[in-house]
Parts: structure tokens; C-alpha cells; sequence
């Protein structure tokens, strides 16, 4: 004896299957007769798409899509990167565009490198010279800057080394450590 359920599931299925072939033909066209050497019957367009609440309904036109993106606001992204006129240019391979080279970019691969203050157009930093000048650290940065200062440290080591100790300097005399001021390019 077959299960109620299994029943009830094919009694579903065979009424979900079925179709209603009368809506979906004109009135004037007969169901039944045959496609050969009929005449084309014009497409439906009794729905539009204001009654339907679809605004990608069908217009009408020969293919059901006419190709062009509606006016829809939901289309338009703002935060889309894609959006508006393709690029044309090569592609930029390079590293990203960051802007302006920080301090530590420039001059960090000074021996010693400490950063004690980076302004827009200056860095700041304690360095260990051994016997060199500012002026080659400065020169030595990924992009040679100039020095524009410098000033005794009052420690080598611990926050100390940023605390200017006085005096009078150059920027190419030689110093074993010292706080430079470079260009910042």
C-alpha cells in the first residue's frame, strides 16, 4: 500500500507541472493547429511594465530585452569603482600611490635611526653617525635630501636621544651621534 505522503508529493508535483498553454497564446490563435505555414502571431503586450511593478518587465521589442540599462536608481553605485568611463590607459603597475614618502621611508635605514619629529617639509631623527656628518645621512636617505640642522643628543640610548644637549653645530662636521634635520623631498 502506498504512504499518503508519497501520494499527496505526486499529486503536488503533477499540479505544479501543469500548464495553462490558453494565457499564454492570443485569443485569435488556435491551440491546436499547427505552426507550419502559420503567420507569426504578434508578441503580447497587454502587461506593461507600470502594471506589473517590474521594471525590467518586457517592452515589447522583438528579443523581450531592448539591451539598455533602465533609469532605476538601485543601478547606480556611487561607491562603485567601475562606474562611468572605462579606463583606457595602461594599467599602473607599479606600487601604490601613497602620496609623500614618511620619514621613516626616507631615512630609516640610517644606521641608529630613531625618528624624533616629522613635519611636512622635515625630518627629524636621532642617528649613530661614526665619525660621518649629517649632511652624508641626509645625501644616504632613499631620496637624497639635504640637510637643513642638526643638534647634540643628550643620551644615545632611551627617549633621551631626541632631547637637543646645546650648542652650536654644522651639518658636515663629523659627529659619532648626533640628531640630523633632513630635507623631506
Amino acid at each position: 500500500m502506498r504512504s499518503p505522503l508519497v501520494l499527496a508529493t505526486a499529486l503536488s508535483f503533477v499540479v505544479a507541472c501543469s500548464v495553462d498553454s490558453s494565457a499564454t497564446l492570443p485569443p485569435t490563435v488556435d491551440s491546436s493547429a499547427s505552426d507550419a505555414g502559420a503567420e507569426a502571431a504578434p508578441l503580447d503586450t497587454s502587461v506593461s511594465p507600470e502594471d506589473s511593478g517590474d521594471a525590467d518587465a518586457d517592452t515589447g521589442s522583438p528579443s523581450g530585452d531592448s539591451g539598455a540599462r533602465d533609469a532605476d536608481p538601485a543601478d547606480a553605485d556611487p561607491a562603485d569603482p567601475d562606474a562611468g568611463e572605462p579606463d583606457i590607459g595602461p594599467p599602473d603597475v607599479g606600487p601604490p600611490d601613497t602620496g609623500r614618502p614618511t620619514c621613516d621611508e626616507l631615512y630609516g635605514s640610517t644606521n641608529g635611526y630613531f625618528l624624533c619629529a616629522e613635519r611636512d617639509d622635515e625630518c627629524e631623527f636621532f642617528a649613530v653617525l661614526e665619525r660621518t656628518s649629517c649632511d652624508d645621512a641626509c645625501a644616504a636617505g632613499a631620496v637624497a635630501g639635504t640637510c637643513t640642522g642638526n643638534f647634540g643628543n643628550s643620551s644615545a640610548t632611551g627617549p633621551d636621544r631626541c632631547l637637543d644637549s646645546g650648542g652650536s653645530f654644522t651639518c658636515t662636521a663629523d659627529y659619532t651621534d648626533h640628531i640630523c634635520v633632513c630635507s623631506r623631498p
